[in-house]
């Protein structure tokens, strides 16, 4: 399920390679993925990264059910962030800036609310921002799933071979905690 996002993470890279890579303080994708705990002692995953960033159309696709991307991509189907999230965790949200946009767009998304309301519509924030700024981080707590001992050391094998390409190329890095 983390794939999921490191997949959309790379993929706004790859699509934006020469935009981010032409930026005078780029030097490679950075995937923060965070497992930790909150203020009071509750676990959250955070994954955090530098790439393009999603305009409002592409933030709206993100996060509405059945909405699939107007190109294939690693993630072709549509599904992933939204069904890795609500795997993952009760509760959600992305932010966003894309690379020159000046707009940051947030949303929070309450899994057990939705199901009891059947409420078609998340509302979301939007912020004015440095134009410079550009990213997303997707942020998951009230988890279904945790991550400990054995499990955690999988993740990063896991990522580390399904990724191999991308990391010898040295033009993307994946942090964990």
């Amino acid at each position: 399920a983390i794939a999921e996002f490191v997949d959309n993470s790379t993929q706004s890279y790859y699509d934006h390679e020469n935009e981010l890579r032409s930026l005078d303080n780029w030097s490679s994708l950075n995937i923060y993925i965070s497992y930790k705990k909150d203020e009071h002692g509750y676990p959250y995953l955070e994954i955090k990264d530098n790439a393009y960033g999603m305009n409002f159309k592409d933030f709206q696709r993100a996060i509405v059910l059945d909405s699939r991307p107007e190109k294939p991509t690693r993630s072709e189907f549509g599904m992933g962030l939204k069904t890795a999230a609500c795997w993952f965790g009760l509760n959600w949200s992305v932010e966003t800036v894309e690379l020159n946009s000046g707009k940051k767009y947030k949303t929070t998304v309450d899994v057990e609310k939705l199901s009891r309301t059947r409420d078609e519509e998340i509302t979301y924030e939007e912020e004015d921002c440095e134009k410079s700024e550009h990213g997303t981080t997707v942020r998951i707590w009230n988890l279904n799933r945790k991550l400990f001992g054995r499990q955690i050391q999988n993740t990063k094998d896991k990522l580390r071979g399904m990724y191999r390409v991308d990391l010898g190329s040295e033009k993307i890095k994946i942090f964990y905690n």
